[in-house]
C-alpha cells in the first residue's frame, strides 16, 4: 500500500511495475529535451545530471548496496547513510540542481551548486531516516502503506542500528544543515526551505 492506495507492484505485478518504471525514466529525459524553455545547452546539461543520478554512481549504485546490506549481518551506519546518500539523496540532488539551471545558473562548477549538492544530499538522507522511524512509530492507518514492513523483511535500518531515539537527532541534525545551507543562499523561508521542514519534520 501507498497513500491508502494498492502499491503498483501490488497491483500490476513486480515485471510489469519495473517495465513502468523504466517508461517514466525515458519519459523524464524525453521532457528534459524538448524542454524548449531553457536553452539548448541547458538541456544537455540536466539529461546529462539526470543521466548520472540515476545511473551506477548513484541510483543503480545504491540499490546495489541496498541488495547487499539486505543480505549483510552486520552493516555500518555510514554504509547505510551512502546508500541513502546514491539514491534518494541523488534524486534530490539533481532535482533541486535542474532547477538552478532552469532558472539560469547553468555554471555547474558555482558555489551555489556546490551547496545545492550538499543540500540535495542532507534532504535525502534526513527524508529516509524519518521514513525509518516512522515505519516502526505509526501505525499503517498513519502511514497509508504498511508499518513495520523494514522489521518484517528483515532490513536493516539506522533505526533498528541506532534506535528511534538517536536516528531522529540525526533527522534534527541533517535540517538544521540543510536550513543552514538555504539561509546562506538567501532562500530562508523559500519555498525550498519550507518543503525542507515538511520532509524531516513529519509524522507521516
Amino acid at each position: 500500500m501507498r497513500r491508502g492506495q494498492p502499491s503498483t507492484h501490488a497491483q500490476f505485478g513486480e515485471a510489469n511495475a519495473i517495465l513502468i518504471g523504466d517508461a517514466l525514466q525515458c519519459l523524464a529525459f524525453g521532457v528534459l529535451a524538448n524542454a524548449t524553455s531553457v536553452s539548448e545547452q541547458a538541456r544537455l546539461t540536466m539529461i546529462e545530471l539526470l543521466a548520472d543520478a540515476a545511473g551506477w554512481r548513484n541510483m543503480v549504485g545504491g540499490q546495489a548496496l541496498d541488495i547487499d546490506a539486505a543480505r549483510a549481518v552486520d552493516i555500518a551506519p555510514e554504509r547505510l547513510e551512502a546508500m541513502h546518500l546514491a539514491k534518494t539523496g541523488a534524486l534530490l540532488r539533481v532535482s533541486i540542481q535542474m532547477g538552478a539551471i532552469a532558472a539560469g545558473h547553468s555554471d555547474l562548477q558555482a558555489p551555489i551548486h556546490q551547496d545545492l549538492i550538499r543540500l540535495g544530499g542532507v534532504l535525502g538522507l534526513g527524508f529516509q531516516i524519518i521514513d525509518d522511524v516512522l515505519d516502526v512509530t505509526q501505525a499503517t492507518e498513519v502511514l497509508g502503506k504498511p508499518a513495520g514492513s523494514d522489521e518484517q523483511q528483515g532490513r536493516v535500518t539506522l533505526v533498528s542500528l541506532m534506535g528511534v531515539q538517536k536516528a531522529r537527532e540525526r533527522a534534527r541534525e541533517l535540517l538544521g544543515v540543510s536550513r543552514d545551507t538555504l539561509q546562506s543562499l538567501g532562500l530562508q523561508g523559500s519555498l525550498l526551505d519550507r518543503l525542507a521542514v515538511q520532509m524531516i519534520d513529519r509524522d507521516f
